[in-house]
């Protein structure tokens, strides 16, 4: 079992070390991520006029992950196969990093920024 899970974790470091992780720009629906073992895709979401937004974030890797906002106080466990729901109102329009406590060391971290205008970024 344990043999199953590490293959698992390799396969997933490769699939997503050959992927390219791009900014989403979102305009009122709620932003989908995937929690894969040692990444967020996408990394980075951007909310243009946005000051709330539901996320979804589904694991789609073989250990358990978290969606850890420390500006905002929240920390959802989501379990391999599962996904969970978060809903995000910020006090102040700016970015918003967020990261898996479990793999913060592997870098599986991202930021949401809200409120960015149509004419900069």
């Amino acid at each position: 079992m344990l043999f199953l899970g590490t293959a698992g974790a390799v396969t997933d470091m490769v699939i997503q070390s050959a992927s390219t992780v791009r900014d989403e720009v979102h305009g009122g629906e709620p932003v989908r991520l995937q929690a894969r073992n040692f990444a967020f895709v996408p990394r980075s979401v951007v909310l243009r006029g946005q000051r709330s937004v539901t996320v979804i974030v589904t694991n789609d890797g073989v250990s358990q992950h978290s969606f850890t906002m420390d500006r905002l106080g929240i920390d959802v466990v989501v379990q391999p196969g599962q996904s969970g729901t978060i809903d995000l109102s910020p006090p102040a329009l700016g970015v918003y990093p967020f990261y898996c406590r479990f793999h913060e060391a592997y870098d599986m971290r991202g930021a949401i920024r809200f409120g960015a205008s149509r004419t900069r970024d």
